[in-house]
This record gives C-alpha cells, sequence and structure tokens, in this order.
C-alpha cells in the first residue's frame, strides 16, 4: 500500500516522489516489471480511497436529517429560556425600585442622624470652648505649660468647629492672644534648655510649640542658643598671635564638623522630628554670620602670602572638603536640603574665585623676577632639571586625573554646581528675555564680541595696508623735493637732439612693486572664487595713486624740463595701474596731461579738459608750479 500521507503534503512534487519510488526499487527486479506492480499498487491505492470516501459520504447524509431535528429542539430550548430571562428581569426591576425607594428613606435617616451628630459634637465642643474659656485663665497663673497647651490646642480644634457661630467669630483674635501669651512664657524656658544642653526640657516645650504650630519659634531659639558655640572658634582666632590664616582654614573647619557632628546627634535624639532642618539652618545661620570677617580674612591672608593662587587653592579645597564633611555628618539631608549651606560657605569664596585672572597676573608679575638668567655652561643640566620637573608634575597629574576618573563623587555641592544654582533664576530670566529679543532684525548675539571682533578686524586690515604700504611710502617719501624739479635746461653751443627722459628711480621702484606685489598675495591668488586678491591690490594702487598725489600737490615749481620728466614719471606710473586693472584716479591723469602740454598750448588744452569734467583747481596748482598763467 502506498503512503498516502506524501501525497497530501502542500508543494507535492510528482518527479520526485517517482524518483524517490524508484531508488527503492529491487536490484533483482527490472524496472518496467517494479513500475508495472508500482502502477498497480497506485490504481489498488486509489480505489481504496474511492471506495471511503464514498461509504462515509453516504454515513455523513444519514445523520443530516438527525442533526437538522436536533438543531429545531435547541432553537425551542432558546426561545423558552428567552422567555424566563424576560420574566425574571421584569421581576427584578419590580424589586429594584422598591430597593431604590428603601435606600431613598435610609439615607434621608443617615443625613439626619449624622446632623444631629454633628449638632452635639458643637454643642459639646461649645461648652468645652466656653469652658476653657472660663478656665485658661487660671492655667495661666499656675504655670503649667503642659495643661496649657493642651487646652490651646483642644480651644483651637474646637474653635474650627464652631467658628461660625455668632457667639464665637470674635474668638480666633482672642485665641491668637493667648498663644502669643503661651509663646512669651515658653521662649525663655526653651531658651534656657537649649543653652544648657537640657535635652529633655528642650524636647518637651518644643513639642508643645510644634503641636500648636509653631515650629518657626523653636527653629530661631534653637539657633539663637546654638550659634555662639558654633562661633567659638572662629572669634577665638587672632592674627596676630595665630597662624596664617590659609594654614588655620583647616583648623577651623574641623572644628566645625566636630561641632556639627555633636549637633546633629543631640537633634537626632532629643528633636528628632526636626532633624535634620534644625542643623542645616544653624550652618547657615554661622557661616553667614562670618560672611563679612571671612571674605576680610581670606583677602589678607591671600594678599599676605607669596603665591595667591595656590592659598587661593588651599582655601577652596578646604571649603570643599568641609562640605563634603558636613554632609556625612548629617547624614539624614540630600544634596538639595544641603545646597543653602554650601552656598552661604562659598560666598564668601565667590570674589576672589572672581578675581582669579587678577591673583594669577600679580603671581606670574611677582615670579618673573626670580627666575634665573640662562647661562650657556649648564644648559644641558638646566634641560634635564626641566625634564625632571616636567616628568614629575605629568605624573602627579595623571595620578589624580586617575584617582578622579575611578573615584566619582557627588558633584551637586561642589563650588561650580552651588553657584550655577544660585544664579539659576536669573540665568532663566535672562535666557527668557534673550529669547523674546533674538528675533527682531537688529539683534546681534554678541555685541560686545562682534565690536571687539570688528575692531581687531579693522586693525588686522590696518596693519596689512601699512605693510603693503611701506615701499612705496618709502621710496615716495621725498619724492616732491627732488630737485629735477626745478632744474634749468644745460646751455649748450650746439643744436643738440632731445631724447624722451625716462622715469625716476623712485617712480620705477614703487612700479616695480606694486607689480611684484600679485606674488606676494599668491595664497590668495590660487583661489579664483576669492574677490579678496582683487580687493587688496585696488585698496594697494588707489593708496599708491593717493601718496604720490599727495607728492604732486607739494610741488612748488616745476621748470620745463622738470615738466617732462614729472610726465614721464606719470605714464609710467599710470601704465603700471593699468597693468594692474585699476584705473588712474582723474587727478593723477589730470598730472600726466598737464606736465606733457607745451607752454604755448597750455591755455587751449586746460580749457578743453576742464569743458570735458576735469579739476580746476588742479590745473590751476599745476600752471602755478610751471609759471604759467591759465586764462
Amino acid at each position: 500500500m502506498a503512503d498516502l500521507a506524501a501525497f497530501a503534503t502542500e508543494g507535492f512534487n510528482l518527479a520526485a516522489w517517482v524518483d524517490g519510488a524508484c531508488r527503492d526499487k529491487p536490484a533483482e527486479e527490472s524496472m518496467e516489471k517494479y513500475l508495472a506492480r508500482l502502477e498497480m499498487r497506485l490504481h489498488l491505492a486509489a480505489e481504496d480511497v474511492e471506495a471511503s470516501i464514498d461509504s462515509e459520504g453516504k454515513r455523513a447524509l444519514s445523520r443530516i436529517p438527525i442533526a437538522v431535528s436536533e438543531v429545531a429542539h435547541v432553537q425551542g430550548d432558546v426561545a423558552s429560556l428567552n422567555g424566563e430571562i424576560q420574566r425574571l428581569l421584569s421581576q427584578l426591576a419590580i424589586a429594584s425600585a422598591a430597593a431604590s425607594e428603601s435606600t431613598s428613606l435610609l439615607r434621608d435617616a443617615d443625613l439626619a442622624r449624622s446632623r444631629m451628630e454633628e449638632v452635639c459634637t458643637t454643642l459639646k465642643d461649645a461648652g468645652e470652648l466656653s469652658e476653657l474659656w472660663a478656665s485658661v485663665g487660671a492655667l495661666f497663673a499656675e504655670g503649667d505649660v503642659q495643661r496649657i497647651a493642651t487646652a490651646l490646642g483642644t480651644m483651637r480644634r474646637s474653635l474650627a468647629l464652631v467658628a461660625h457661630l455668632p457667639e464665637f467669630q470674635a474668638s480666633s483674635h482672642r485665641l491668637t492672644e493667648l498663644e502669643e501669651r503661651f509663646q512669651s512664657l515658653v521662649e525663655p524656658q526653651l531658651g534656657s534648655a537649649l543653652s544648657s544642653n537640657d535635652g529633655a526640657t528642650a524636647a518637651q516645650l518644643a513639642g508643645l510649640l510644634i503641636s500648636l504650630g509653631n515650629t518657626p519659634v523653636v527653629e530661631r531659639l534653637y539657633i539663637s542658643a546654638r550659634l555662639p558655640h558654633m562661633l567659638g572658634a572662629w572669634e577665638r582666632y587672632k592674627p596676630a598671635s595665630s597662624p596664617p590664616f590659609l594654614q588655620w582654614l583647616p583648623t577651623w573647619c574641623d572644628d566645625v564638623t566636630r561641632a556639627t557632628e555633636a549637633e546633629s546627634s543631640w537633634c537626632v535624639s532629643h528633636l528628632p522630628e526636626l532633624h535634620p532642618q534644625l542643623s542645616l539652618q544653624l550652618l547657615v545661620a554661622t557661616f553667614r554670620k562670618l560672611d563679612a570677617s571671612f571674605r576680610t580674612r581670606l583677602a589678607s591672608g591671600l594678599s599676605q602670602g607669596g603665591a595667591p593662587v595656590e592659598g587661593l587653592v588651599r582655601a577652596c579645597g578646604a571649603v570643599e572638603g568641609l562640605i563634603v564633611a558636613l554632609s556625612n555628618a548629617i547624614a539624614d539631608g540630600s544634596a538639595q536640603d544641603f545646597l543653602p549651606v554650601a552656598g552661604a560657605l562659598y560666598g564668601p569664596l565667590s570674589d576672589q574665585v572672581e578675581r582669579y585672572g587678577v591673583l594669577e597676573a600679580q603671581q606670574l608679575d611677582a615670579s618673573f623676577p626670580q627666575l634665573p638668567a640662562p647661562s650657556s655652561s649648564n644648559d644641558t643640566e638646566a634641560a634635564v632639571a626641566v625634564l625632571q620637573r616636567a616628568t614629575s608634575a605629568a605624573t602627579e597629574a595623571s595620578a589624580q586625573l586617575l584617582h578622579l576618573l575611578t573615584h566619582p563623587h557627588d558633584d551637586s555641592l561642589d563650588m561650580a554646581s552651588v553657584r550655577l544654582r544660585a544664579e539659576q533664576g536669573r540665568l532663566s530670566r535672562s535666557l527668557l528675555d534673550f529669547s523674546e529679543t533674538a528675533g527682531s532684525p537688529g539683534f546681534v548675539l554678541l555685541p560686545n564680541s562682534m565690536r571687539q571682533n570688528n575692531s581687531f578686524t579693522s586693525s588686522c586690515h590696518a596693519l596689512v595696508y601699512d605693510v603693503l604700504m611701506h615701499t612705496v611710502r618709502t621710496e615716495l617719501d621725498s619724492y616732491a623735493q627732488l630737485p629735477a624739479w626745478s632744474a634749468a635746461a644745460p646751455n649748450a653751443s650746439l643744436n643738440l637732439p632731445s631724447f624722451s627722459a625716462y622715469p625716476q628711480a623712485q617712480v620705477t621702484a614703487a612700479g616695480e612693486y606694486l607689480m611684484m606685489l600679485p606674488q606676494h598675495l599668491e595664497a590668495l591668488l590660487a583661489d579664483d572664487n576669492n574677490p579678496i586678491d582683487a580687493e587688496w591690490l585696488d585698496k594697494v594702487a588707489m593708496g599708491a595713486a593717493d601718496v604720490l598725489l599727495n607728492q604732486l600737490q607739494s610741488i612748488r615749481v616745476l621748470k620745463p624740463q622738470g615738466s617732462q620728466q614729472l610726465a614721464a614719471d606719470l605714464e609710467y606710473f599710470c601704465n603700471v595701474l593699468s597693468a594692474l586693472g585699476v584705473a588712474a584716479p582723474a587727478a593723477l591723469a589730470t598730472w600726466q596731461a598737464a606736465c606733457g602740454w607745451s607752454p604755448l598750448e597750455f591755455s587751449s588744452q586746460a580749457a578743453n579738459v576742464i569743458a570735458d569734467g576735469a579739476d580746476q583747481a588742479t590745473l590751476q596748482r599745476i600752471a602755478a608750479a610751471r609759471e604759467l598763467i591759465l586764462a
């Protein structure tokens, strides 16, 4: 019998199945006989499958009438069940209506009972309050603070319930007066107990004030009583008989740490409900009290020491160590709660930290004269010593960096974090104002930096311009005083031919420098898209023309031979400008043309160029130098 499961699989491959069947052929049997036998088996299997399908189909058809009758029976049961459910729902609705009426009656009864209880309670409280008003005077006369506190607490609770009654509307003011009277009675006793470290009495009296909502009074009395003890070590310091302040500062930090540990332990034992805020507020009050004197002593210590920067670093290190020690001493306080303490302690250091640049400059100024003069005899030994010191410094810096990386600490209380948190509100407002003005058309992100940058840029441009113009100015510096302008023509008995004048050495040197200028700017000329090269060439060329014009204005006399020489010089210079792609100024072109005119044609030529827009004042100056009259 063939395996029918193989034919039922998805993706049945006929060729693969035939190949597999052929591989199972016995070796002694021929392929034709084996395939014929396999075909016969498949026919028989197909007939068996067909017969099985026919039989199962007949049995299924015979079960259909039975299933139909069962479905009809189930439908009848469902209909009867729906009817029963509808009947039960109607009964439930009737019962719910009756229960709702009963519940409403019970609710009204409960409301009436509650109101009656409130009336009874109010009457009882009113009676107790009236009795307390009558007896509280006697309690104050006896001075029993425990009974007075209990009575005042009861009166406040009762008054909160009956304050709406007309006869008790003025009682709030009377109760406030009684509480102030009780406070004045307890304050001396509590202050004395706190000053004498009487923990039991202090805890009892503080509890009475706290029960009446006077916690700030307890905090104020605690700070007043403990502050002198916290200030003792600071006030005992005498500059004349004590070590220098920067050396004494770590000792004071240790004293403050020990005192804080003692105060924290005392508060935990006797006033746990006010721990750690009492210790924190005491520290804040202490450091604020010392703020002015701390600033004075620190400034004096830094000015007296030879190395103010190192002194400031030591002071900051001592204060940061004190912050860590205090946070460990008051273990129950969070870093956020400790920020006011850190801010008050860091405050005196802020002025000197802001003066770090000044202190560093002072230290450098003081150290420069102490530097040893270089000696050629021990250069090698000095270099080795410098290398050894550099190696030692690098080793120490590496060790410190490794320590910082492998021993993380809480950065929330360091000096920078505390100062940033203190400035958070102001910075937030500044940022808000900045965001509102950032969108305006005339907004400048960094106005001071922009002005300084513009000033620096202008200075750089002026420096570059002066450097590029130095050669031109040097060559043309005494151009107006050359003797060629006033030189007379040589007397000769023979009629010699005249030759064209050559440019003088000063103009030639200036022109050659201008022609070499692009090579000096080759770094800029290499970028074809950068217009800076052309701008600087134009600027220097026009500057050279202005220098030459200023020299021309100073020429007082121009003899005929000098006029021809000047015309040759100006022609050469204008050709140089033209080669650089710069147009010669109109005044310079006027000088060149006017110097080349003969005395006979000067007036007519001048009239023509004036009509074309030439400067008449320039022509008049040239005519005066050539001793001609401009008509």
